[in-house]
């Protein structure tokens, strides 16, 4: 190749080089250490997922029977393990959940990688190259994205699906053609295929729709809408069949899902969420998921950028997708389930926030310098926050460290006590087994009752040692003492040391950036119990008896 050719070959990728670079590092951050559980699946969402995707076998068996999530996952995670199956000859791509679980991950993680790009082909579009780089940056160094492309589960995908239906909004406005409603049909159906709560995306089609309707002639459409219609559905079946196939067994687990999200059907792993405030709640983890200044400056940035705007072009190519994130954060954050991962749908408007508080700022000259330092800083303190969260996944597993701690200390034969609802430890490793103990089951979330209370104190009298393999139980029993007047001071006792156990080990990793330790004990549960929960081992080093234990339970 001669010096000229390849002149012009640089020339021709030096424009693209700053967002192939931040797209390069968002995918290298979500890739990382993909494998941070070494095959233990400690992510029990993914337990559901990689069961259904080993009950599908393509073509001849389609029906994942789970409907939790939708099929279209489940088709195209099996698809490529048989595809990986036929070429390498190895059978453990479609019976070894830990190698399963690797393509599930790398799924996740290629869906969050692009969803880097896009971002930054949205705000290109609404604003300019700067801002747009910036939105890429920014999404590039989203914990909470990161996180999420470390989970063969689906909201890396659902995510780039959102916003690809954006991107076939901001297509519409420029030329309300059939081809750009066909892809908005591909993404929304696609979207439905995965998640049934992708049901709330279809607000960005409607209102696009509705906004274009004035400069459409008529039946034009009508015929657009109709087509629209019938299209996202077909490919939302073609996608997930079994969704309508099977339409009772689909009906009963979103009663349930839905039943567990608003409260009226109570879970033991939702007692978190008592007594929690709607909204403020999310907001507080809005902070954790994405950064401080980021979440704070995004709001912001929408809010004002909204009100302030003059460009009547740009709000109603923004409408679309910003009255979705409004209302689905209105809806969403009523409800007394509030995992993080609800959230996640309204991280790409935060960050355009910030793209547009810049891109503002930019347009006024005397605040030039100062929208260069508001752009620097917040991609420092993101680069900064990112860094400091990928401790979890350079670390070793808590639980696999805490296991190791258990066979060096743990004499073989003791009583090991655990609670359910938690991921038993210890966990097989060179070092030893599970067997070679008698691990014992604490049902804490059982009603309070005198056997149960009995239970305990047996439990108690002759365990060895007793595990707390996170705070899922410790830090939501106390919240409902009417319900649990027993056990919610049982924890209080515990970590006093007044029934005879020691604190002999506690296993944690948190957000650290050199010698800065970031505790975030404080988040919602799922943002630590997955990947980096905090372990406590306690030692019976008082040995009371079962009538002590039983005194000192039945008179708190």
């Amino acid at each position: 190749m001669t010096p000229v050719r390849l002149k012009k070959i640089f020339n021709r990728f030096l424009p693209h080089a700053p967002i192939a670079l931040i797209v390069f590092l968002g995918g290298v951050l979500r890739f990382l250490n993909l494998n941070w559980d070494r095959g233990y699946l400690f992510h029990p969402d993914e337990i559901n997922v990689l069961t259904a995707i080993h009950n599908i076998q393509i073509p001849g068996q389609l029906d994942p029977k789970f409907y939790a999530y939708n099929g279209f996952p489940f088709y195209l995670d099996r698809l490529i393990l048989q595809v990986l199956q036929r070429i390498t000859g190895d059978a453990g791509w479609v019976t070894s959940f830990s190698q399963m679980n690797l393509v599930a991950r790398s799924v996740s993680a290629i869906f969050s990688t692009l969803t880097v790009a896009l971002i930054y082909l949205l705000v290109k579009r609404l604003l300019d190259k700067n801002s747009a780089l910036l939105s890429a940056a920014l999404a590039a160094f989203t914990p909470a994205l990161i996180q999420y492309a470390h989970y063969g589960v689906t909201e890396s995908l659902m995510l780039f699906l959102l916003l690809g239906m954006v991107w076939a909004s901001l297509r519409l406005f420029q030329n309300n053609s059939s081809g750009n409603w066909v892809l908005m049909s591909v993404f929304s159906g696609l979207a439905i295929g995965t998640k049934t709560t992708a049901v709330s995306f279809l607000i960005i089609p409607f209102l696009t729709w509705a906004l274009m309707i004035r400069k459409t002639e008529w039946r034009a459409a009508i015929i657009h809408g109709c087509a629209f219609v019938v299209q996202t559905g077909l490919i939302a079946f073609i996608s997930s069949p079994y969704s309508v196939l099977n339409l009772t067994g689909f009906l009963a687990s979103m009663n349930y899902e839905q039943g567990v999200a608003t409260g009226s059907f109570p879970v033991p792993y939702t007692m978190q969420f008592i007594g929690t405030v709607p909204y403020w709640f999310q907001f507080k983890n809005l902070l954790w998921q994405t950064s401080p200044l980021v979440a704070v400056v995004g709001i912001l940035g929408v809010t004002v950028g909204w009100y302030k705007s003059r460009d009547k072009v740009l709000i109603k190519k923004i409408l679309p997708w910003l009255a979705f994130s409004v209302i689905y954060f209105i809806y969403v954050g009523r409800w007394l389930t509030k995992f993080d991962r609800y959230m996640l749908p309204v991280i790409p408007i935060i960050i355009f926030g910030c793209a547009w508080a810049y891109f503002r700022l930019t347009r006024i000259k005397k605040f030039s310098l100062a929208a260069n330092w508001m752009a620097g800083v917040l991609l420092a303190v993101s680069i900064l926050w990112t860094a400091a969260y990928m401790n979890v996944y350079i670390a070793p597993s808590t639980r696999i460290t805490a296991s190791d701690w258990i066979y060096q200390n743990a004499p073989a034969g003791s009583v090991l006590l655990g609670e359910h609802w938690d991921y038993d430890l210890p966990v097989s490793r060179p070092s030893g087994n599970p067997g070679q103990y008698n691990l014992v089951v604490m049902k804490n979330y059982d009603p309070d009752t005198p056997q149960k209370v009995e239970d305990m104190a047996s439990n108690l009298a002759e365990g060895d040692y007793l595990i707390l393999g996170s705070r899922r139980l410790s830090g939501s029993i106390p919240r409902a003492p009417l319900q649990y007047p027993v056990t919610s001071k049982y924890y209080d006792k515990l970590f006093r040391g007044e029934l005879g156990y020691q604190l002999v080990n506690v296993t944690a990793v948190y957000p650290q950036l050199g010698p800065w330790v970031i505790n975030d004990d404080s988040t919602e549960e799922t943002f630590q119990v997955y990947d980096h929960p905090v372990i406590k081992i306690f030692k019976n080093t008082g040995h009371l008896s079962r009538e002590q234990l039983l005194q000192i339970l039945e008179n708190i």
